[in-house]
């Protein structure tokens, strides 16, 4: 009777679980307009630019759902192309309940050695025109991107990233769209922010796995890459609670050492995951050390005594 029981409940535990077609779509833009090549916008710098050319590889792809199940998209590898729209089948899973998806931009270690004319023609890693492959050394170009920079766009900017040591793995929390087809997730892309800190008003050539180049491909881990519906049950909003309260850095670095500001005195600290797991987290004063958790997106969420709890996104590279 034991066995049948739980032979049951391992049918309807099956049941439960949707096997569904899953979409990943990009909407490009430039600030909160429309990306479109050869407008102009401006940096976080005040530095005034356009784009003529964005490219950059997607790969290292999972799914996260169902209460922190984590699904790789085995040997899936996209060559984003701002100027196109993007709606690509990612496959098709068992999966219920959507909570986020997470990426990296650039090739694996693993197939960024490998030689492009192994591909078929079709194929994203195969030999492109423009190039995205910098050599069987250096292996794919992760990003590149060029354009005209500074007073009346005059100067050259290009902007080409790789190296394996800037394969920089993001977490976007997002619980999907339901749609005839299957599931969608949706991520919005602000171009504007690949050039955050980058001075391109006198023009840039940079070629390479470091500086600028570098700077970039981490804008592109940190900034660029948001969802456009969100996931209720983490609670991403910004605007949360009318009152607030900060902390710096964020992105917090390899130390995990977070600075409280302007927080409620006596304050409990919790800090909760892709997942909605709530840790519990102390601090020596203003500083709250979070060297035991992984890189990836979380809330710090802070409350007071007599107070309703106050919180924000904090990103851990």
């Amino acid at each position: 009777m034991k066995q049948f029981i739980l032979a049951v409940f391992a049918a309807f535990s099956q049941l439960a679980m949707a096997q569904t077609d899953v979409y990943l779509s990009i909407e490009h833009k430039l600030g909160n307009q429309p990306f479109a090549l050869q407008t102009q916008t401006v940096n976080n710098l005040g530095n005034d630019f356009n784009v003529t050319r964005l490219q950059y590889y997607i790969s290292g792809l999972e799914i996260i759902h169902d209460g922190g199940t984590v699904t790789p998209v085995t040997d899936k590898y996209l060559l984003v192309n701002a100027k196109d729209s993007l709606n690509e089948l990612l496959g098709n899973f068992n999966i219920t309940s959507l909570e986020g998806i997470r990426f990296a931009i650039g090739v694996d270690a693993a197939k960024n050695h490998a030689d492009p004319s192994s591909y078929p023609s079709t194929h994203p890693l195969a030999p492109k025109s423009p190039s995205m492959h910098w050599g069987w050394s250096a292996g794919y170009r992760f990003i590149a991107i060029e354009g005209k920079g500074g007073n009346s766009l005059s100067y050259t900017y290009e902007i080409h990233g790789l190296d394996d040591a800037n394969y920089f793995i993001q977490t976007i929390p997002t619980s999907g769209v339901q749609t005839a087809n299957g599931i969608e997730i949706r991520i919005v892309a602000d171009y504007t922010r690949v050039l955050e800190d980058i001075n391109v008003s006198s023009g840039l050539v940079v070629h390479g796995s470091t500086g600028q180049a570098k700077t970039a491909l981490k804008n592109f881990a940190w900034y660029v890459f948001t969802s456009s519906d969100g996931n209720a049950s983490l609670g991403l909003d910004d605007d949360l609670s009318a009152q607030k309260f900060s902390f710096s850095p964020n992105p917090v670095g390899s130390d995990r050492l977070v600075k409280l500001e302007n927080h409620p005195s006596n304050c409990r600290i919790h800090l909760i995951d892709i997942t909605g797991k709530v840790v519990e987290v102390r601090s020596e004063g203003e500083i709250v050390d979070l060297g035991q958790f992984p890189s990836g997106v979380y809330i710090l969420q802070i409350a007071g005594e007599n107070q309703a709890p106050i919180q924000q996104k904090l990103i851990l590279q």
